[in-house]
């Protein structure tokens, strides 16, 4: 049995999720021309950015910028769950209606936003390397 190399280590979690939601936004905003994925992206980015300037002097970013990007992130969100609705069920078909990779990952984003906001807005070192 394989241990991953996150197990046990929740900033490590954090990092490989980020990693991983900019590869899906990535795929989404290219394969299915989803602006709002561009968005989520570029908000990312950005937080990164600001994490990488105030790292000499900070642990966290400031309450302010922290809710000003957590603003972005939800209302990004928010616009790519009401273009990507799910689908509906056609009549006497059963079971689930399978939904759109688009809506998927707007879901996932919103929906493991907590266990992925801590490296968005604290300031870590992880086995001396910075996050």
């Amino acid at each position: 049995m394989a241990i991953s190399y996150t197990q046990g280590n929740p900033t490590a979690e954090c990092v490989g999720c980020n990693a991983h939601h900019l590869r899906d936004l990535t795929f989404i905003h290219e394969q299915y021309e989803r602006d709002r994925a561009e968005e989520l992206i570029q908000c990312l980015l950005d937080i990164k950015k600001e994490m990488d300037q105030d790292r000499l002097y900070k642990d966290e970013l400031d309450p302010d910028k922290i809710k000003e990007f957590e603003g972005r992130f939800d209302r990004v969100i928010a616009e790519g769950l009401e273009l990507n609705p799910p689908p509906q069920k056609e009549p006497g078909k059963r079971g689930r209606v399978k939904q759109s990779p688009p809506k998927n990952l707007f879901d996932r984003l919103k929906g493991n936003k907590r266990e992925c906001w801590h490296l968005c807005t604290t300031i870590t070192k992880l086995n001396g390397m910075y996050a």
